[in-house]
């Protein structure tokens, strides 16, 4: 059996420097200052509040995605059930009509159809379909208390009618 031996020299501690370094006034102790901790910590910390805010904010920005595909798909829907209807009765029964978009519950979306002649002729009918729906803690469109009604101060634009990023427009005619 081979035994191995070992000389003081190439036994060095760890933590401690070699003894070289100790006779020329430097510290044995090797490891990071308060200081270098602290610097490192507050570049850890700074880096995690950056990547949550990421996070938060994307979810944010999905929720709206989804809710305005929700949405669209109602408006869509919807204005596929006024084509369908009988065009003489549709500027009578779907003039500032509220709706409840499919999809969504009775306070987070409202959606509104507006129905005006166009070129004051009685053959060409302009639909507008509009829906504003809450995404998180935002209303997205003018109608901000969901209530289907222009309300003083949502109509931002001043065109008298509940606009929304969620707005179909389309001309119908009779068959």
């Amino acid at each position: 059996m081979k035994r191995f031996s070992f000389t003081p020299k190439e036994l060095v501690h760890p933590v401690r420097k070699p003894f070289s370094d100790q006779a020329k006034g430097r510290s044995s102790l090797t490891g990071f200052t308060l200081i270098e901790i602290s610097i490192a910590t507050l570049v850890f910390i700074v880096t995690l509040t950056a990547i949550l805010l990421f996070y938060i904010s994307s979810t944010q920005l999905t929720e709206i995605s989804f809710n305005t595909t929700k949405a669209l798909f109602a408006a869509k829907t919807k204005l596929e059930e006024i084509r369908n209807y009988n065009f003489s009765k549709i500027y009578n029964d779907f003039s500032n009509y509220k709706f409840i978009p499919k999809g969504f519950g009775e306070n987070e979306a409202k959606g509104v159809v507006y129905v005006n002649k166009e070129d004051a002729r009685e053959d060409l009918l302009r639909v507008n379909v509009a829906v504003c729906f809450k995404a998180g803690v935002r209303i997205i469109g003018e109608d901000s208390n969901l209530d289907g009604i222009l309300d003083t101060g949502e109509d931002e634009n001043s065109n008298n009618f509940l606009d929304s990023p969620v707005e179909l427009t389309t001309l119908l005619t009779s068959r």
